[in-house]
């Protein structure tokens, strides 16, 4: 680990920037990094003042911590106890099902299996027809995130009222012996998906394997080639995205009603009073509360998740989906003074999208942790260091000693959140890197934080 480096107060402010007024005689050794190419906020919560800044008011791209604008908004509209949910109504007379939601991107083909249990015990024995309200996001049903590339790739993948597995599929491949064809599996079961093409087995740990996936009229066509090597024993787990959502969400629920007959959706605007008729079978799934899915989407940094968080509080307060951006901004000026140069809920996007500065993320962050109703809830649903999600693998001297939401592009590396450091007094920092010099800045990073716990 690199020696702290302490300057004497002459020469700090010509490297920090002469904007940058803090008396701390702390000057971090920022490795490869910049000056210019990096941000930090570090606020004692105890003193009420802010121990050390760089750059504060210049800004970057800060990735997912964005989801921290989220994440607040989302517990002030929608309440810790919010739940999505997904109607059903089954009409005996004509075999049809009626399914109807405003979205719910946290169903997983397990919470499917559930519905579709519960549609059969409650008798619904066999489907002629589905039909599906899902135009709450728009006419066509699903829409593409803002900030993709356009590509197959699951980061891509479609937002949709009824989504399954984030609109995406994992294929698994395991080796066999060199020379050999590899096993390709396919995690979600069902006759959605049409595979195509091979995997070489090869010697050693070689792992390029190539997947196409395309829109096969209606059915997501996967088309597989490269080479896996023998040493790969736990085999190799690639994503790509669904490119018909509904046709996908209902060929996987008629799958798990053991129904062996195709059936393709149709699409309709539904009146809400269809799902509390008297004459037919019904049922509404609810996800997990808000609280739980916010956790989740911090812990692993969920871009659709959070998208579709933001969809919800535009329809559960303006009745447009298109409305949840703008109340995301609204709400971070109102705690900061500044709306945010922000184009989604997730952070998604190039480096010249999604801008913040330190000076704002530090702001917002104070204002919550100030509120004694809304703080708790909030840096809750933060990772600990070391221990869970995009913060499991930390080795520092900070491990166990923070809660921060990560942000990681392309040259692009962030946290935000709070630390209790080695003297035992607890800050909110923020910090973001943003270099050309190296495409993964991750240990860059955790050096920075590691230097921050040392000295305060």
């Amino acid at each position: 680990m690199r020696t702290l480096v302490f300057l004497p107060a002459i020469i700090l402010p010509l490297l920090l920037g002469a904007a940058d007024t803090t008396q701390q005689p702390f000057a971090p050794d920022l490795g490869i990094i910049a000056p210019e190419d990096a941000g930090i906020v570090l606020y004692d919560i105890t003193a009420k003042k802010e121990a050390f800044s760089l750059n504060r008011d210049k800004e970057f791209p800060y990735a997912s911590n964005v989801k921290l604008i989220t994440t607040g908004a989302a517990l002030k509209h929608l309440g810790r106890n919010y739940t999505f949910k997904t109607r059903f109504y089954y009409k005996p007379e004509t075999a049809t099902l009626y399914m109807k939601t405003q979205g719910d991107p946290t169903m997983v083909m397990e919470e499917l299996w559930l519905v579709a249990n519960e549609l059969k015990n409650r008798g619904v024995k066999y489907i002629a027809r589905v039909v599906a309200d899902d135009y709450a996001y728009g006419e066509k049903g699903s829409i593409p995130m803002a900030g993709n590339d356009g590509t197959g790739r699951a980061y891509n993948a479609y937002l949709s009222p009824f989504a399954l597995n984030y609109n995406s599929v994992e294929l698994v491949f395991l080796p066999g012996k060199e020379g050999e064809k590899a096993q390709v599996f396919v995690s979600t079961p069902g006759r959605h998906f049409i595979l195509e093409g091979e995997v070489m087995t090869v010697k050693g740990k070689e792992k390029k394997v190539e997947i196409l996936s395309e829109n096969a009229d209606g059915r997501t066509k996967l088309t597989v080639s490269g080479t896996i090597g023998t040493e790969l024993k736990e085999g190799l787990r690639k994503e790509r995205k669904i490119w018909d959502p509904l046709r996908h969400y209902v060929d996987t629920l008629m799958y798990f009603m053991f129904q062996a007959k195709d059936v393709v959706p149709d699409r309709a605007r539904l009146d809400d009073s269809l799902f509390d008729a008297a004459d037919g079978i019904r049922y509404t799934h609810e996800s997990r509360e808000l609280f739980l899915i916010l956790t989740f989407m911090n812990r692993w940094s969920t871009n659709f998740i959070a998208d579709a968080i933001m969809y919800a509080i535009g329809l559960e307060k303006k009745k447009d989906h298109r409305a949840g951006l703008a109340m995301l901004k609204q709400y971070a000026k109102e705690l900061t003074g500044v709306e945010p140069g922000i184009i989604n809920a997730c952070g998604l996007g190039t480096v010249a999208q999604n801008l913040l500065t330190p000076g704002f993320v530090m702001e917002l962050m104070k204002k919550e942790y100030a509120s004694p109703f809304s703080m708790p809830d909030l840096f809750a649903t933060l990772p600990v260091a070391g221990e869970e999600g995009t913060m499991k693998k930390i080795k520092a001297d900070y491990k166990h000693e923070a809660r921060f939401k990560t942000g990681s592009l392309s040259f692009v590396a962030a946290v935000s959140g709070l630390m209790r450091a080695k003297s035992g007094k607890v800050y909110l920092v923020t910090l973001v890197l943003n270099s050309k010099k190296k495409a993964y800045l991750v240990p860059e990073r955790d050096l920075i934080l590691n230097q921050i716990w040392q000295a305060f």
